[in-house]
């Protein structure tokens, strides 16, 4: 999720831009949106992020009373090249593997714990600070027990290494 700098700084591209000077009301807008973003056509992911600040400073403009619609809502997302991140099931067993073990100060400890996150990690499809960035308080608890059973990458002979 962006942050105030990120928007902030896309703002400040947005602005250098001769493009960019024409007023909210402006009739023509869509157009002229259309004109500032194309620079950034053949760049799909930095002209969906540089939509994306546009979408807020017009969301803005709406709730402060400056402009009655958000003309965002008519520009289309560019398509984004489908990123495909995998690794062989092989390769991710192994690692796993080798995580059920941690050596801490001369010992062996179990690491079943780092193994969990790893797959925690691969089934989110997120980057590691997103799941070390997970709160308790942002989740959804239960009152039953869950019986999460045994770890199945991790067995009594792995621990003992």
């Amino acid at each position: 999720m962006p942050t105030r700098v990120d928007y902030a700084s896309d703002a400040r591209q947005l602005e250098q831009s001769d493009d960019a000077r024409f007023p909210l009301s402006d009739p023509q807008i869509l157009r002229k949106i259309r004109k500032l973003l194309s620079p950034w056509l053949p760049m799909p992911t930095r002209y969906n992020s540089l939509k994306n600040t546009l979408n807020r400073v017009f969301l803005h403009a709406v709730q402060e009373g400056l402009i009655d619609r958000n003309p965002m809502i008519d520009i289309r997302k560019a398509a984004e090249e489908k990123r495909k991140v995998l690794i062989p099931d092989e390769a991710y067993r192994k690692i796993t593997e080798h995580l059920c073990v941690h050596r801490h100060n001369k010992r062996d400890m179990d690491g079943t714990w780092r193994a969990k996150i790893c797959d925690l990690i691969y089934m989110m499809s997120q980057q590691p600070i997103d799941v070390f960035n997970l709160k308790e308080s942002r989740g959804e608890l239960y009152d039953k027990p869950v019986d999460r059973g045994d770890y199945p990458l991790c067995s009594s002979q792995d621990q003992n290494r």
